[in-house]
């Protein structure tokens, strides 16, 4: 196989995850926004569903950033793999997503470093 060809396929396994990172960021702005909603609406009920309900949400949030997190270590690896082999990185060439805007003035683990592989930081600590 020519360099080329390996190039050829990571820009589309680096493209599949460009989508793939998309998605992540559209499905962490729907919890967020979705656990908004529920907050404001449930405020003050004492039902142990809300509690549970509250917790699902935190979980699937957490595990979208921690998915994201994967996909941009992915895409860096890939990136770095391309230089090696090709002396440049496909990076250069795909326009970068911005962070999540779900939470504004909060960062989020979508905002973290490539390489990071520890827990996402606590973006909700004011739930319970």
């Amino acid at each position: 196989m020519s360099v080329t060809d390996v190039v050829q396929q990571l820009r589309h396994a680096y493209s599949r995850l460009t989508t793939a990172r998309q998605a992540a960021m559209v499905a962490e702005n729907a919890i967020d926004e979705g656990r908004d909603v529920f907050d404001r609406d449930t405020m003050g009920s004492l039902r142990p569903q809300v509690d549970q309900i509250c917790r699902l949400g935190r979980d699937a949030a957490d595990d979208v950033r921690l998915a994201h997190i994967a996909i941009v270590a992915a895409q860096q690896f890939i990136d770095d793999y391309c230089v090696a082999v090709a002396g440049r990185g496909l990076a250069e060439f795909t326009p970068a997503l911005g962070p999540s805007t779900a939470r504004s003035g909060t960062p989020t683990a979508l905002e973290a470093a490539p390489t990071d592989t520890g827990s996402p930081p606590n973006t909700n600590a004011d739930r319970n």
